[in-house]
């Protein structure tokens, strides 16, 4: 869950008084690292949590989100990566629109509901106010910014807000224009069950992990929980065993339930995952 542990880590910092400055990918146009809705956040003693897509473009954000972070600003900023434009000095094209929001405790509240909307499931739109940003373009096509001149800069740190189970739109795009807003929709993660944890297991769930699922990882056996109680009976996954009987019984011995399609038992087994609270044991 990326972007709930780029969440936590900022809150952690913001509670013990801190300033980070958060970034996020507010759009894109062509190729991209990542798309819309990447977080980075970056520390006062220049660490980071979460990633907008590693490379060049990362570089930059960290060099911009520090001199920010020291100034105390927040900046809209859109990169060229390729062609005549290309301010970046890279090849690869497209275009990507940062946005660095100069955080402080007075925004702990805030990136709490959108933690919890993240942890619980929940959906929201995280809405970010554009128009100090738009108010600080002195001339100019602002369709056609990039580069040096595209560097919108402010004092402090726009509006934010959240509107939970919002307007569900997904995002807003300013990769070729600034918005008056930029709306973006704080979905569910993907949640993948995984009956196993053998070494397969284990590597499928770090692949899984790191392009943004969440995992619940099942086992039939636990070994800590037998270590650490001595007790022969913790050594089993009960819940587990019950229910891989129940659908080895369903798909080799009951006939009217033999022929199946899997889909149907994946769906079955997902269900009871939540009824009897696999993600809690």
């Amino acid at each position: 869950m990326e972007k709930l542990d780029v969440v936590n880590a900022a809150l952690a910092a913001l509670r013990a008084g801190e300033t980070c400055e958060l970034v996020v990918v507010a759009g894109t146009a062509g190729s991209s690292p990542r798309g819309v809705g990447a977080w980075m956040a970056v520390f006062a003693d220049g660490s980071q949590a979460g990633t907008i897509g590693g490379g060049k473009i990362e570089l930059f954000a960290l060099d911009e989100a520090r001199e920010l972070l020291s100034a105390g600003q927040s900046r809209l900023v859109r990169y060229t990566m390729g062609g005549e434009n290309s301010d970046t000095g890279m090849i690869c094209g497209g275009a990507i629109c940062l946005c660095y929001l100069r955080l402080d405790v007075s925004q702990a509240p805030l990136f709490q509901s959108v933690a919890d909307i993240l942890a619980y499931r929940r959906i929201g739109d995280f809405v970010i106010d554009f128009e100090p940003f738009i108010a600080s373009v002195l001339e100019g096509d602002v369709a056609e910014y990039h580069g040096e001149e595209s560097r919108r800069t402010i004092a402090g740190c726009p509006g934010l807000s959240l509107v939970e189970e919002g307007s569900k739109v997904t995002y807003t795009n300013a990769a070729s224009e600034i918005p008056t807003a930029h709306i973006e929709t704080l979905c569910p993660e993907g949640l993948t069950y995984i009956f196993g944890c053998g070494h397969v297991g284990a590597a499928t769930a770090r692949v899984l992990t790191a392009a943004g699922f969440a995992v619940v990882r099942i086992s039939l056996l636990q070994e800590s929980a037998f270590q650490a109680s001595g007790r022969f009976t913790d050594l089993f996954f009960w819940k587990g065993l019950l229910l891989a009987a129940v659908i080895w019984v369903l798909t080799n011995v009951v006939k009217p339930t033999k022929k199946l399609h899997p889909i149907v038992y994946i769906a079955a087994s997902a269900v009871a995952g939540i009824v009897f609270s696999f993600a809690g044991a």
